[in-house]
This record gives C-alpha cells, sequence and structure tokens, in this order.
C-alpha cells in the first residue's frame, strides 16, 4: 500500500499573477473596449453599460489569455450591454 493520496494537492499548478493595465496588449484592450462606444450614443447610462462590459471582457482575458475567448466574450458583454441600454431607453 502506498502514501500516495489520490487528492494529492502537489499536482495542481499555481494559477498566474493578473496582468496590470500595462502588460495587457493593445489589440486586447480594442477587442474589449468597443462596448464604450455606447458612451457617444448612450450618455452616463451607456457608459456605464459599456465599462462594465469592458471589465468583464478584460476579466475573461486575465482567466483564459485566449484572444479567441476575450473576443468571444467581448461579443456576448458588448451585445447584452447593447441590449439593456436598448430596453432602458424603449421604456423612456
Amino acid at each position: 500500500m502506498t502514501d500516495e493520496s489520490p487528492h494529492d494537492i502537489s499536482e495542481f499548478e499555481e494559477p498566474e499573477k493578473p496582468l496590470t493595465l500595462k502588460q495587457i496588449p493593445l489589440e486586447v484592450h480594442v477587442i474589449c473596449g468597443w462596448p464604450l462606444v455606447l458612451v457617444l450614443i448612450g450618455g452616463a447610462i451607456g457608459g456605464g453599460l459599456g465599462g462594465g462590459a469592458y471589465g468583464a471582457s478584460l476579466s475573461v482575458y486575465q482567466k483564459t489569455r485566449s484572444l479567441l475567448w476575450t473576443a468571444l466574450g467581448s461579443v456576448l458583454a458588448g451585445g447584452a450591454a447593447v441590449g439593456i441600454w436598448y430596453g432602458i431607453i424603449s421604456n423612456w
């Protein structure tokens, strides 16, 4: 019988340290930042929603470090922000 546990935590890798905003490549900022266009047409409401979508997209990049998943997350978060903004504006 061996002393090795099936749940040996030494197998797990340490998570990568999060990047600072300056360490994130420019193309990632561009991909994630497109929802900020809502500021131009949506004012403060659009800016808040666009900023939230930008933050969510950067979070996806921090977790995956993949441009593909970041782009997909940005499209989904930005689309949701535009949809919420339209829902708010159409009820005014």
